[in-house]
């Protein structure tokens, strides 16, 4: 789980508790809310779901190799905030189909204009592209910030930077959601 101590752990473990997990392929399918709605989304395979798996220090998304693997809106009910984990964009072995249906599912939780604060995830070993111009237009008008991933990959970058593999980052990313 990287550097995070035991006591980092615990400083956030009631607020960044789990209470409710939901998979809807629909945006209207989302529960009402009542809450600050706090979005991660990135391209394919940039490290969402480690990401949100280690911020909450639970095993809620599967982790994989292969891009496409969250192919729903995840809806994650905390006591005082939600999170929303958005399908990845960009690359992956998945049908045109698929690639319009996810695209639907994005153009419609975005019209929902739930969001109160936007991660859009960026490799760090890469720049940001026009896929990711794309989705910060689509965001627009909206409190946004840009998390770079992988950090441990390519430590000469200036900005945000998080990594699951070595903790960096990831206590003052807590501390972003919990008080924006």
């Amino acid at each position: 789980m990287g550097n995070l101590n035991f006591k980092e752990l615990l400083e956030f473990g009631k607020e960044l508790q789990v209470l409710n997990y939901k998979k809807v392929y629909n945006a209207n399918q989302l529960p009402d809310n009542q809450k600050k709605e706090i979005v991660f989304i990135g391209k394919s395979n940039v490290g969402k779901s480690s990401l949100i798996n280690i911020l909450l220090n639970y095993k809620i998304n599967k982790v994989s190799k292969n891009p496409g693997c969250t192919k729903w809106i995840g809806f994650l009910e905390l006591p005082n905030i939600n999170i929303i984990d958005l399908p990845g964009y960009g690359y992956s072995k998945v049908s045109q189909g698929r690639r319009e249906f996810w695209d639907s599912m994005l153009d419609g939780y975005i019209k929902k204009n739930r969001a109160s604060i936007v991660f859009i995830l960026v490799d760090s070993r890469r720049n940001i592209c026009e896929e990711d111009k794309t989705i910060m237009e689509m965001f627009k008008g909206l409190k946004t910030e840009i998390i770079y991933t992988k950090q441990d990959k390519k430590p000469e970058n200036n900005g945000f930077f998080v990594s699951v593999k070595t903790g960096l980052g990831i206590l003052e990313l807590r501390k972003k959601i919990l008080y924006f």
